[in-house]
């Protein structure tokens, strides 16, 4: 398996807000509230333009409805079972590293954060073999992550 990193991206936000937010898994069922919000779908769609075909959209949609929240997972259904990202470490302020179970390859995500200053950090994104990363022979951006975490954090943040 590859590592995948994104690029470091500024959030306008203090460290301590995005990394509560964050670590509580039960903060994303914001998401699913903003299904049910005419406006934040219209900007889904525009985000989504071409890329995405509507049906394939409608099917992304029913997914996110059904997704299950807790404190330290987010759950859902896939063709092949459950699949779910659990929180397996925190570091406040600094660190959260995820596991994905139920999933055919093995995966660890970690989110980091590092303060810009009080009102500003700055976050990045890691995939990565369970391992840490030593199977990976290269590195590559994780494409299309960035724009989508950061309009999950932002959704967040105004909620």
């Amino acid at each position: 398996m590859t590592e995948y990193k994104s690029e470091v991206k500024k959030i306008y936000a203090p460290i301590g807000r995005v990394y509560e937010r964050l670590a509580d898994l039960n903060n994303l069922a914001v998401i699913q509230q903003g299904l049910d919000n005419p406006d934040a779908m219209e900007r889904i769609k525009q985000q989504a333009g071409d890329k995405v075909k509507p049906e394939q959209l409608e099917q992304i949609v029913q997914k996110l409805r059904e997704l299950q929240f807790d404190r330290d997972s987010v759950s859902g259904n896939t063709p092949i079972g459950t699949a779910t990202l659990r929180i397996i470490e925190r570091e406040p302020e600094k660190t959260i590293k995820f596991a994905a179970e139920g999933m055919p390859v093995a995966a660890n995500m970690w989110i980091q954060l590092l303060p810009q200053n009080d009102n500003e950090c700055a976050m990045r994104q890691l995939l990565h073999p369970p391992n840490g990363g030593q199977e990976a022979r290269t590195r590559r951006r994780w494409p299309g992550t960035d724009a989508g975490i950061l309009t999950l954090l932002e959704t967040i943040h105004n909620s």
